[in-house]
């Protein structure tokens, strides 16, 4: 950039403010995705024919630095499934379809219960949910968010269909979510305290609300 500046409006201020130029040009930006999507530990293999159920049983059992390996190109419905360990979750151009009913029994008991209750008290519903970990990956999955829309005229933030995610992260550092085409739900991707994080080359569309929302989260890399 070589010239920035901003309007003074003279009627409002007697500051006068002058354009700033010879801005630096920002460093190029290098992402090892090799040593990042590379399985790591133990790699747990998700059968084609797994339930939700099965699925975060496989994740509960996992350790740090594990990798959850899922089968290429399969489709699994009604998931709604979270991970707070530090592990890598390698897709396979798999596809997690959510549910498409908003009821809490089906988002897990640690994920919705109150911190006395030893939970993470979320109140969002998502199909994805990574929690309190450093260094997760998610790539290359497919996830369709079948959460029921809403009328814009009546919504606001306490709305039940305006709590909805495809992948929902809260402080979750160091998170990687690359490769993944995310549809539907209120945001594609919400994350809250989740800095220094790297969110690239996915396809994030359709939406009621908006793509990504970023709070709390510097440092992070959004790009494609």
């Amino acid at each position: 950039t070589d010239d920035i500046g901003v309007y003074t409006d003279s009627s409002l201020t007697e500051e006068t403010y002058t354009n700033q130029t010879d801005i630096p040009t920002s460093k190029d930006i290098s992402i090892d995705y090799d040593s990042i999507l590379a399985p790591t530990g133990t790699v747990y293999n998700v059968s084609s024919d797994a339930t939700s159920a099965e699925i975060q049983s496989i994740i509960d059992s996992m350790e740090a630095g594990d990798t959850l390996n899922f089968a290429p190109n399969a489709i699994y419905n009604d998931i709604c499934i979270y991970t707070d360990k530090n592990i890598k979750i390698i897709g396979n151009n798999a596809t997690l379809i959510g549910y498409d009913r908003l009821n809490s029994s089906d988002v897990a008991e640690k994920v919705r219960n109150q911190s006395a209750d030893g939970g993470y008290a979320e109140v969002y519903y998502a199909v994805l949910y990574s929690l309190n970990n450093t260094g997760t990956v998610i790539s290359d999955l497919n996830i369709i968010s079948r959460y029921p829309g809403y009328n814009p005229t009546k919504v606001n933030a306490n709305t039940e269909e305006y709590k909805t995610a495809g992948i929902f992260a809260d402080a979750s550092k160091n998170l990687t979510i690359t490769g993944c085409d995310i549809s539907e739900a209120s945001f594609g991707i919400f994350m809250q305290y989740s800095g220094d994080s790297i969110i690239t080359n996915n396809i994030i569309h359709n939406q009621f609300t908006n793509g990504i929302i970023n709070f709390g989260s510097p440092r992070d890399i959004i790009a494609n």
